[in-house]
């Protein structure tokens, strides 16, 4: 587990004094396109200083930062205080943001 914290920390680190995603593509708004689980109905937006925000379809948001490595989108999440890690595969054409369930996120142009 230490090993998998210690890259997010430094790239945490890293994007806290000023660092610039260099992710063009990520930049911007995600919708939920497939929704296998039926889960709640959210978008992402993903801002170039390296800071993700999740709205939620109960009108919440939810902050936290990203880190993208080697076809990986990590998201370190404040919830409530406590830090909650969520991964997604990135598809090779850069269309999809895949969830372990299943579900994909597609940008909204």
């Amino acid at each position: 587990m230490r090993k998998t914290i210690l890259p997010i920390l430094l790239a945490l680190a890293l994007i806290a004094c000023g660092e610039v995603s260099r992710e063009e593509w990520l930049h911007g708004t995600w919708f939920l396109a497939h929704n296998p689980q039926q889960d709640s109905e959210d978008e992402l937006s993903f801002s170039r200083d390296g800071t993700v925000a999740i709205h939620t379809a109960r009108g919440e948001v939810i902050r936290g930062k990203y880190l993208v490595s080697e076809g990986d989108l990590s998201l370190v999440l404040d919830m409530n205080g406590r830090p909650l890690e969520v991964h997604f595969e990135i598809a090779p054409d850069h269309s999809r943001l895949t969830y372990q369930n299943g579900a994909y996120y597609a940008k909204r142009e």
